[in-house]
């Protein structure tokens, strides 16, 4: 865990969390307390994910560890194709079939508005490799979220993934104060 000096004088949220594989083993669920939405209003993640596990899932990210009163919009691209869909969620990522077997992982960058008084947003920005294989395809995807609670301040950010030991060995996500 680290801390920046901000210009105003205050020190800003900043924790990673690495999965290692002795200390902090394999696991689905990966929790950052501490946090202070109403003070900070502005938080920023990157997260690089080896995939532990093989199954076509979802992987969230909870406010508070909420599951609920959430939703996003997104855009995919694939070398031969675009699209675009919604969730009732936050995502992370998408886990590919197969991603843990074939070397896969994701990398991810997003910021969330939050500050309570309105709903709070998210933006969200990754890439999927599907294989560490060359020639393999890349996914491209753009997340815009949002957050319908506007009174409950954000305290805890939740990173969920549905399959145990889904976000495997090397795995870290930083979250800090933007």
């Amino acid at each position: 865990m680290g801390s920046d000096i901000w210009p105003d004088g205050s020190s800003g949220y900043d924790q990673t969390f690495v999965i290692d594989g002795t200390a902090n083993p394999a696991t689905n669920l990966i929790t950052f307390t501490g946090l202070n939405g109403d003070v900070d209003q502005v938080y920023e993640y990157d997260a690089y994910i080896v995939w532990g596990g093989n199954a076509d899932v979802n992987v969230s990210i909870n406010p508070n560890g909420l599951t609920t009163n959430k939703g996003m919009r997104a855009l995919l691209w694939l070398p031969s194709v675009w699209s675009q869909f919604g969730f009732a969620d936050w995502l992370l990522a998408e886990n590919p079939t197969n991603a843990a077997t074939n070397g896969g992982y994701t990398i991810a960058r997003g910021t969330i508005y939050a500050k309570s008084g309105k709903a709070r947003s998210l933006a969200n920005a990754i890439s999927d490799n599907f294989s560490t294989a060359a020639g393999v395809e890349f996914a491209h995807y753009m997340f815009n979220g949002w957050w319908k609670d506007t009174i409950t301040n954000l305290t805890s950010l939740q990173f969920s993934h549905p399959t145990a030991s889904g976000f495997g060995v090397g795995t870290r996500i930083r979250v800090r104060k933007l």
